[in-house]
């Protein structure tokens, strides 16, 4: 891939670090962040910009669940996938537009319906003006992995 530099020892050593796992949607969409460690802010203190964007995007993870559940039910099957959205946020928070830059869900409706829900989205106001350009990935998953069942109970 162009561009990219090769893998360091850094690079290499993120690769056995544990993954947070970010669910999106029971069994529809799942976010991936590795994490080297947890540090709690100070109250007092602000989030950076890409901190409150992921903190807002996670708030509306149960939105972006019921557009694969409406697009499952009208369809009946939808093959496992990712849809990534272009989006602009505004200095005043709103979403200015929001594009669909990639699927594999062979889904307009699901593509549609996440591109309506991002436009309702408001973030944190920002103090410079301009557009904030995010690009993000909805991993869907129809069948997640199930709790393991507990053993019968003993009758006697």
């Amino acid at each position: 891939m162009a561009g990219v530099a090769p893998r360091g020892r850094a690079e290499e050593a993120m690769r056995n670090v544990p993954l947070l796992l970010l669910p999106l949607a029971v069994g529809a969409c799942v976010s991936t962040i590795p994490i080297t460690s947890i540090t709690l802010a100070p109250p007092s203190e602000k989030l950076t910009r890409r901190e409150s964007i992921r903190e807002v995007i996670g708030s509306h993870r149960e939105e972006i669940r019921d557009c694969y559940l409406q697009a499952l039910r009208t369809r009946g099957s939808i093959p496992d996938g990712k849809v990534v959205v272009r989006f602009g946020i505004l200095a005043d928070g709103t979403v200015k537009e929001c594009q669909v830059e990639f699927s594999s869900m062979d889904s307009p409706m699901l593509e549609r319906c996440v591109q309506d829900r991002v436009l309702t989205w408001v973030f944190p106001r920002e103090d410079a003006p301009g557009t904030t350009v995010v690009t993000y990935p909805f991993l869907f998953m129809r069948n997640a992995p199930e709790a393991p069942k507990p053993p019968p109970a003993a009758t006697q």
